[in-house]
């Protein structure tokens, strides 16, 4: 999956780096003008001090100048942080789900 990941025009993975350290990421997959955002995340211990917005509000620039006019992103509605996260940077909800667990012991 990584290597096609790489591989595809179509993808696009963004990187965040504080002192040459990588603390956050994001994968982008654009169809048309719509891109969705995925696989987006900022390390435990770099969370809540705006590398999360940063990393986000760059990532839209960039979707926009590649000519992106609708673009989603995934979030667990009980994430909470990322939840507010996006909601802050301009995302609404538009499609909830509910999903079912199993446990096989």
């Amino acid at each position: 999956m990584v290597t096609k990941t790489f591989e595809a025009n179509n993808r696009m993975q963004y990187i965040a780096l504080l002192k040459d350290k990588l603390i956050g990421m994001g994968s982008v997959s654009i169809e048309n003008d719509e891109a969705s955002i995925f696989g987006f995340g900022v390390k435990p211990d770099h969370q809540g001090k705006g590398f999360g917005r940063e990393l986000l509000n760059l990532l839209l620039v960039d979707l926009k100048e590649k000519g992106c006019s609708n673009i989603t992103i995934e979030v667990d509605s009980t994430n909470e942080n990322a939840f507010n996260l996006y909601k802050k940077c301009g995302f609404e909800v538009e499609t909830s789900f509910n999903y079912y667990r199993k446990s096989i012991n």
